[in-house]
């Protein structure tokens, strides 16, 4: 039996991308030109939902940017919450978000899994 190539058409996906970033505001991707520091795990991260989602919806819905597989992490994707950049990674130890330890990048980091959550 033969499947169709496509249930929805580009017209509709776009409407469905276009959608959830108005959902995910004020988080989307970084400028190219932006430096993201490397920094710790941050508590905000635990409450993220489980990985494939959070990869499904940033990655292969919205189209952010993403780094693939090196040691201990199986994919990375950068992000800017109103100026603060962070990484949502994959790793050994599970799915969090990592930025550098400030109190406003926690916050920042808070509002990182609401917007991933749609609340």
């Amino acid at each position: 039996m033969a499947y169709p190539k496509r249930v929805l058409s580009d017209e509709q996906i776009e409407a469905i991308r276009q959608t959830a970033l108005k959902a995910i505001a004020p988080l989307r991707p970084p400028d190219k030109s932006a430096r993201i520091p490397v920094g710790t795990r941050t508590k905000a991260g635990e409450n993220l939902p489980i990985y494939y989602l959070v990869y499904f919806l940033l990655v292969e819905l919205l189209e952010f940017g993403h780094g693939g597989r090196w040691e201990k992490v199986a994919w990375t994707i950068p992000v800017d919450y109103d100026g603060h950049f962070a990484l949502v990674e994959h790793r050994k130890m599970g799915l969090g978000i990592f930025s550098p330890a400030s109190p406003e990048d926690e916050l920042a980091a808070q509002g990182i899994v609401k917007a991933i959550q749609m609340e």
